[in-house]
């Protein structure tokens, strides 16, 4: 098997013990204090760990695994997604800096850029669509960060990173990859500089566990942002990160069927009279198509659809008429959450959209529920 043959299989980083015999699972570390043998040791800067917040055997474990499969010089845990980005864009950010962020990302996201990062001068400009064109020119010679988050909020934005333009050697490219984790896509690969993870998502898979991760491309970009993430006091817990190691052996598995029911799902969708558009990269009739199908493996489960003008009305009753399908504003676990909110940007703007977050039910059973509660329209 050469090294082509190996790429995505999932690492075993944590299983370090020199023994003859091997648990399949290592231990929990659950724990802030460190006890030392001598007060050498105990000031030792090589010495590994030093207090539960900045590192145990459990966080690296998980930390090798993530930078091994996104191709990363290391990784960095928070207690959330959502901290994972704040804590990427506080490191780079600085009084009068400029980020360009897509404007379907992430709503927490844009609201940070929006209310904290302003107050202290950093200046926001957002980018629409997919026209890299427009992007390139709006990054500026003090252009310090250009956040991109595939697919977007309601799924319809991927464009190619490579022929995004910097103007300067301290402008970085930031992607959330949370969607098509990183056995569907490699952004380090396509010119971005750091990737985040909600792991709350795909790799840890069943709703039960609340944490993030940043993989960095550059060693001097990784060390600050770990001083950063020390500095404002974060961590995950021992539990989330047990949590996130033990689905990110099951996530090739479980990714994969996400994505096989969803492409059936949106594919059925876009036959049904009462809707009018899906947005859902691995369709062929998507605009995001030609990058996707070029650079990606696979796609993640979500997928967003709008109905025709005149039955958006009745969203309420789709929604509530749903028997298997629940209702919920998370996504990446194992059931299947509808949602739907108004969308106040791009071509859909002012339109009500309608997220699935397709789960591991048989998919058989999840078209029949879409259709039995399309038919009360």
């Amino acid at each position: 098997m050469n090294d082509d043959e190996l790429e995505g299989q999932q690492p075993n980083p944590e299983r370090t013990t020199q023994e003859s015999w091997q648990f399949a699972n290592p231990p929990v570390y659950r724990g802030s204090t460190v006890l030392f043998d001598s007060y050498k040791v105990m000031c030792d800067e090589k010495t590994p760990y030093v207090y539960g917040r900045w590192g145990t055997p459990t966080s690296d474990a998980f930390c090798k695994a993530i930078n091994f499969l996104e191709g990363g010089v290391g990784a960095i845990v928070t207690c959330s997604g959502l901290a994972a980005i704040t804590t990427a864009l506080i490191t780079i950010a600085y009084p009068g800096s400029h980020i360009l962020i897509d404007e379907s990302s992430f709503p927490a996201t844009l609201r940070f850029c929006d209310e904290v990062l302003t107050k202290f001068g950093v200046v926001i400009e957002k980018f629409s669509g997919t026209d890299i064109k427009e992007i390139n020119e709006k990054i500026l010679p003090d252009t310090v960060l250009v956040y991109v988050d595939f697919p977007g909020n309601y799924g319809a934005n991927i464009y190619d990173l490579s022929k995004i333009k910097k103007k300067s050697a301290k402008t970085y490219i930031l992607v959330d990859n949370t969607w098509a984790t990183p056995l569907f896509f490699n952004p380090l690969k396509y010119g971005a500089d750091i990737v985040v993870h909600s792991t709350s998502k795909y790799i840890a898979g069943h709703s039960d566990s609340i944490m993030g991760c940043i993989v960095v491309a550059h060693t001097d970009l990784f060390q600050r942002i770990q001083n950063t993430s020390r500095a404002l006091g974060q961590y995950a817990s021992a539990d989330d990160l047990n949590l996130a190691l033990r689905g990110l052996k099951t996530l090739e598995i479980r990714i994969r069927q996400h994505f096989d029911s969803a492409l059936q799902i949106a594919a059925w969708l876009t036959t049904h009279s009462a809707i009018e558009k899906v947005f859902y990269a691995a369709l062929p009739s998507d605009k995001s198509y030609p990058v996707w199908s070029e650079q990606f493996k696979g796609a993640g489960g979500v997928l967003t659809f709008f109905f025709k003008k005149e039955f958006e009305k009745n969203v309420p009753d789709f929604l509530n008429n749903l028997k298997l399908i629940k209702l919920g504003w998370g996504w990446g676990g194992y059931e299947t959450l509808a949602s739907a909110s108004t969308i106040n940007f791009g071509e859909c703007s002012g339109r009500i959209a309608v997220r699935l977050s397709v789960g591991l039910e048989p998919t058989l059973n999840l078209l029949k529920d879409l259709e039995l509660s399309l038919q009360t329209l």
